[in-house]
């Protein structure tokens, strides 16, 4: 048997503790087998040992994901999705119910293989950083990055595309960070932008700040 779907098996039942795991599930991995495993040849990426890094753009509605050899210090785009729909405005979530899709640094902390949009990939929001903006008692939560549609503060990417990310996570299997980012940052968008969304500036020029000392490494 292929060593990629004896490791798929493996991690099901390790995890069936902490996830639900389901008939549905187990097919689609199989089904997005060979895609993946494609799509981390490409960039010389051991598809049994590798970790997993989301960056999405809200801008530009684009969600990028990069992949690295664990011991690699660069990351390497694999794929790009589009957001199949979007809600909200730039800017972060404030409170409950305001559709907005937040922006910050987050951890993937559950996967739903039964969501009502196919699957999803659960955020970690609110964070502590999250709580210095937002609203103290109603926050909100339950963002997810899905498939479908539609969005009330949510990335949705279609369901053909949630089930190629969801496999790429699961098989990741490690602490996987989500980066959601109003636009592409650097010095000149940041400009650009603040000047059309002053109320934002101290929030975005933290936010890049940030989000540079991280100090990501990419191949071109």
């Amino acid at each position: 048997m292929n060593k990629v779907f004896l490791y798929f098996a493996y991690l099901l039942l390790i995890q069936s503790c902490q996830f639900m795991s389901s008939k549905n599930e187990i097919n689609i991995l199989a089904k997005q087998q060979l895609m993946v495993e494609s799509l981390l040849a490409a960039k010389k990426i051991a598809p049994t040992d590798f970790e997993l890094l989301l960056m999405a753009f809200k801008l530009e509605r684009v969600l990028e994901v990069y992949a690295r050899n664990k011991g690699e210090n660069n990351w390497n785009k694999i794929v790009k999705y589009d957001f199949c729909a979007f809600s909200g405005s730039l800017g972060p979530k404030l409170k409950e119910g305001d559709k907005q899709i937040p922006e910050g640094f987050y951890k993937i902390d559950r996967f739903n293989p039964k969501s009502m949009f196919h699957l999803s990939l659960g955020l970690d929001y609110p964070n502590m950083r999250d709580l210095q903006y937002a609203n103290k008692d109603k926050p909100g939560s339950d963002i997810f990055i899905h498939g479908g549609c539609r969005s009330v503060g949510c990335i949705a990417i279609t369901d053909e595309k949630i089930e190629e990310l969801y496999t790429l996570a699961k098989l990741a299997n490690k602490s996987i960070e989500v980066i959601i980012l109003p636009f592409e940052m650097n010095e000149n968008t940041l400009t650009k932008q603040v000047e059309d969304h002053v109320n934002l500036q101290t929030f975005w020029n933290q936010l890049f700040i940030d989000f540079q000392n991280k100090n990501f490494k990419f191949n071109t």
